[in-house]
């Protein structure tokens, strides 16, 4: 069912950035890498390699930067995964994101801004997982004393 429903979001962010954004027909898209791809690149800076933005870091970090600045802009729920968060409000993520960073309309239904916003989301889970388990372990000290 999972499958179905990313299949879906997928569909409709496409046919929503065929109504709204002409893509540069000179340039090939770039295609999002295999899961073995990724892994080749290394753990570190693996997307920085796959977005061809190696010889740029600055861009990177301003496209970064950006994406995470937009999912608060469009609503994004921190507490909840990609796969589960409205497609209208991805859509228009992908839209500004394109619109601030020319460099990501090379890539191919907007995957390298996906896969930053999914490694921001789950950044953002964790860190409120660790606050947490902090401020749980500080209260159960504090009733120990």
């Amino acid at each position: 069912m999972a499958m179905e429903a990313e299949a879906a979001k997928k569909v409709a962010e496409e046919k929503i950035r065929n109504g709204h954004h002409s893509v540069d027909t000179t340039h090939e898209l770039i295609q999002k890498p295999t899961t073995a791809e990724m892994r080749d690149l290394g753990s570190r800076g693996c997307l920085l390699k796959a977005m061809k933005l190696e010889n740029n870091k600055a861009e990177y970090l301003a496209i970064q930067t950006s994406v995470h600045e937009l999912c608060s802009c469009v609503d994004l729920d921190f507490g909840v995964l990609y796969n589960a968060q409205p497609t209208s409000n991805l859509a228009k993520l992908f839209k500004l994101a394109r619109q601030a960073h020319p460099h990501l309309e090379k890539f191919q239904n907007d995957w390298a801004t996906a896969e930053s916003v999914k490694q921001f989301l789950q950044n953002k889970r964790k860190a409120n997982k660790k606050r947490k388990a902090g401020t749980t372990a500080g209260t159960q000290n504090n009733k120990g004393s």
